[in-house]
This record gives structure tokens, sequence and C-alpha cells, in this order.
């Protein structure tokens, strides 16, 4: 009985976002749709809600759902079904690229971090969930029940933080665009990508986001995450993180210097 439950509800669901979909002449200029990947930590949520505005939505207000709409748009977020039937204006998950086919006529993105400072901030990100009052948290981080138990790993020194990560999270940029932690296979999967935006170039991808999706993005933080607590990284610590980085800064860096110009 359950899952005829769930197979009439997800039925049901994806009819009404082709409906709502078809309902709209609205669309990116030149694409069917917009898609992000988005990678932990390199500020992806501040273009996410910079997009959700235009549907008078928020953070706060969409938690954990799916589907977004508002002002004849469609939004998507970390449903794989969803993104791969293609019946939205954007959307955005943390799933792998590799793991998905998107249909054609989408315009594909992501934003990259420096390798190290997204490993510091997912850090300091865990260390301030863990600061919340548990009675309010969730007037703070929408999704706060569902992390703070990730966020455990961050309740010592930044040592046992790599400790208790997975290579996937270590490498998480290297590992969106190859499960084997490959260079040149991530390399070659990052070209299927119409743009790579870099997170100390945020200004560049919100301008060039705003030609494609047509819409004037203003970029907002609807989640202000700051510890308290004096975030202290020994040089060892830091030697040792770099040691793990070394494939994703490979990666990286061949990108940046691809996308200079």
């Amino acid at each position: 009985m359950k899952k005829i439950v769930a197979a009439t509800y997800y039925w049901v669901r994806d009819l009404l976002v082709l409906c709502l979909h078809k309902g709209t002449t609205r669309r990116p200029v030149g694409y069917e749709r917009i898609y992000q990947i988005h990678i932990r930590k390199t500020s992806g949520t501040s273009v996410n809600a910079a997009f959700w505005a235009h549907a008078d939505q928020n953070i706060k207000d969409i938690v954990s759902k799916n589907v977004v709409y508002g002002n004849q748009l469609v939004m998507v977020r970390h449903s794989k079904q969803l993104i791969e039937k293609g019946h939205y204006f954007y959307a955005n998950s943390h799933i792998p690229y590799w793991d998905l086919t998107l249909p054609p006529a989408t315009y594909c993105f992501c934003i990259l971090r420096d390798p190290f400072g997204r490993l510091v901030s997912l850090y300091k990100y865990y260390k301030w969930i863990l600061e919340l009052d548990p009675s309010t948290a969730t007037q703070q981080e929408p999704y706060y029940s569902t992390l703070i138990n990730s966020a455990q790993c961050a309740s010592k020194d930044f040592g046992k933080f790599l400790d208790s990560l997975t290579r996937s999270n270590i490498q998480n940029q290297l590992y969106n665009f190859s499960n084997r932690y490959d260079v040149d296979e991530a390399l070659e999967k990052s070209n299927e990508l119409n743009s790579i935006f870099f997170q100390d170039r945020f200004d560049d991808a919100i301008n060039e986001l705003q030609k494609v999706a047509g819409l004037v993005l203003k970029s907002r933080a609807d989640r202000k995450s700051a510890p308290k607590a004096n975030i202290e990284i020994s040089d060892d610590e830091k030697q040792r993180a770099m040691e793990l980085l070394v494939d994703e800064y490979k990666f990286y860096n061949a990108l940046r210097e691809r996308h200079s110009n």
C-alpha cells in the first residue's frame, strides 16, 4: 500500500509540474531551462535565492519542497526525476553531475571555489549549526534538523573534522564530475557545461545569469552563518588538508586557467 501511495503522489506531482510549466511561456533566453550543479559552500544558495525571489519565495518558505511556483515560474530542487524531465525554468541540486542526464537545451552551470577555502567554510558552517539553540534553530537554518547530525563532525578541531569526512565531501568539486576522482575525466566532463563561474568572482556569475534568465537577479544571503567561536587551524592541519586536496586543486586550477578571460 505504501508503494502505491508513493507512486501516486509522485505521478500527481510530476503531472502538476508538467501542467504548470506548459501553462506558461516564460523561458530563459535561448534555452528551455537553467540548471545549477550546486556544490556546497560555493555561494550556490545565494544564486538560488536570487531566482526564488522571482517566484516570491525564500529559503525559509521552501525548506524541503521539491517544487517552487510563483509568477508563472516553475523551479525544481533536489529531485533527480523532475530535473531530468526538464519541466522547469530553473533547478538546482547537490546530485553529482555524472549521475544526471539533462534534457537538450538546458543551460547548465556551476560555481567553484578554492578547495581549501571551501573546506574551511564548511567547517565554520557546521560549527555555527552546533551553536544554534535547538528551540529556535530552524528560524536561522531551515535545514537544521537534517544537518545537525552531519554537523557533529565539527565539534572538535579541524584535524578531527578532516578525519570524519568522506573523500566525496573533501573533494566534492572533483567528485561532482568524476566518481573515480580522475582529474582528466572530470575536466572532460566539465566541457559539457555552458558556464563555470568562481566564487571569488561572484558578480560575474550574476551578470551572466541575468542575461540567460532574462531576469534582474539580486544577490541575496537568505542564510548567514558565522560561528561565534574563533576558528583556529594549525599549520599541520592545513598541510594535511592540502595534501588531501591535491587532485581537486589540479582540477580547479586547470579550470581557472581555462576560464581566465
